[in-house]
């Protein structure tokens, strides 16, 4: 599970430094996921990652920081199914008018829990 775990942190890395770099990549990616119901499987990816990370934390050294990790997964996952599919287009929607700095700006939290999962692993 601890290879599972480094995969998660390592795809949160890559696409945060993505939206770092290139943040007209992320409005793209934005609005790939606002057609139809991909909004669901977004919500099932979180809440795979959720389950991956929670397993997992029991073969990790900070335990309780990989849980706080995975509970935050599970509930962003969650959180979309119970909105629903217009309210989180709508949100989307505003999303993609953020402007570039402001997006960078926001980049730097996943590329936090990102090392911080490569820690505690």
């Amino acid at each position: 599970m601890i290879i599972a775990i480094k995969a998660v942190a390592l795809l949160i890395l890559v696409l945060g430094a993505i939206v770092f770099f290139k943040p007209r990549i992320f409005k793209g990616m934005i609005s790939f996921w606002k057609i139809g119901k991909r909004l669901y499987y977004l919500a099932a990816i979180r809440i795979l990652f959720a389950a991956i990370l929670l397993f997992g934390a029991s073969e990790c050294r900070q335990r309780g920081l990989v849980i706080g990790i995975g509970v935050i997964f599970l509930v962003s996952g969650l959180f979309i199914a119970v909105l629903g599919l217009e309210r989180c287009r709508a949100m989307v929607s505003w999303m993609e008018r953020w402007s570039d700095f402001f997006l960078r700006l926001l980049t730097i939290m996943p590329l936090a829990l990102a090392a911080l999962l490569f820690f505690a692993t």
